[in-house]
């Protein structure tokens, strides 16, 4: 796992601002989008976070954008989160560097991190370096999918639906 700021991450992905990459992506060669609501149980966002490290990055590096952590109930929770990132030897605020890289041997790392921001209602972006999927999980209590796979998107909606998380 490799945490870094934005612009780190933007020119290793060599986009044009990781900020516009993600809000503009033409999601016309997307085979189809999700959006379900998040549970409420932190047992359940756990599995959830497992559930996603399982699908989307058990093979290939992914990458978790955290883009807003002020605009809920929870952010005073930074104690708990910077303990984490502090265990891994980073003293950074969440301004400084809020992307992290995860290489497939760091699913638990994934989960850890994902899990906090499940359980804080922080907002962030799941997605890979040719953004074959983006995952957007908001504070209002939604996460969006779009993928440009069939199976991705069935393997989601699968687990999505033992998680009872209903989906438009």
């Amino acid at each position: 796992m490799v945490l870094m700021s934005k612009e780190e991450a933007s020119n290793i992905l060599h986009f044009e601002g990781l900020d516009n990459v993600l809000l503009s992506q033409d999601r016309s060669r997307q085979v189809d989008h999700l959006s379900c609501y998040l549970p409420k149980e932190s047992s359940v966002q756990m599995v959830l976070a497992e559930r996603l490290a399982y699908l989307l990055c058990r093979e290939n590096e992914c990458w978790a954008y955290l883009t807003d952590w002020n605009a809920s109930p929870t952010s005073m929770c930074y104690d708990l989160f910077y303990g984490y990132r502090l265990g891994r030897g980073d003293r950074r605020q969440l301004a400084e560097a809020s992307v992290y890289n995860f290489l497939p041997d760091d699913v638990q790392s994934f989960m850890s991190v994902i899990s906090m921001i499940l359980y804080f209602s922080w907002d962030a972006w799941i997605f890979d370096a040719r953004l074959t999927y983006l995952v957007n999980i908001s504070n209002d209590g939604i996460i969006e999918c779009s993928v440009d796979s069939r199976e991705l998107k069935n393997q989601l909606a699968t687990e999505f639906s033992r998680l009872k998380m209903p989906c438009s």
